[in-house]
């Protein structure tokens, strides 16, 4: 169990420090792009720069979520529906992730004429 907890608390930290350099690099990314009309700015978040720095928060976040939860869910609830709490977790951030991904599919495959 030590060794289990150790990496959950390792792989937090990681995604703590990913996302400490992601979400200022999103938040300015988004930032720079607020001149921007709706079509233009569909344009540029269907570039590969914009998919990759979106797909890579949203699977950080939801990782770094589901650790924390797990973590808080062994620790603070008791035996008997802790399993099922950590299954329907898990299965959360599962589609959470399935649609955010589907969301980015259908702005990756938007037809825009400028």
């Amino acid at each position: 169990m030590l060794f289990k907890a150790h990496h959950h608390w390792l792989f937090q930290r990681i995604s703590a420090v990913f996302l400490v350099f992601l979400y200022p690099l999103l938040l300015f990314w988004f930032y720079r792009q607020r001149s921007l009309d709706y079509d233009e700015l569909i344009v540029v978040l269907q570039g590969s720069y914009a998919m990759t720095l979106i797909a890579v928060s949203i699977l950080v976040s939801v990782y770094h979520a589901a650790l924390g939860l797990q973590v808080i869910i062994d620790d603070y609830v008791s035996t008997s529906c802790k399993n099922v709490l950590l299954t329907a977790m898990k299965c959360f951030a599962l589609i959470l992730c399935l649609l955010a991904f589907f969301f980015l599919f259908k702005i990756k495959t938007l037809e825009i004429s400028l």
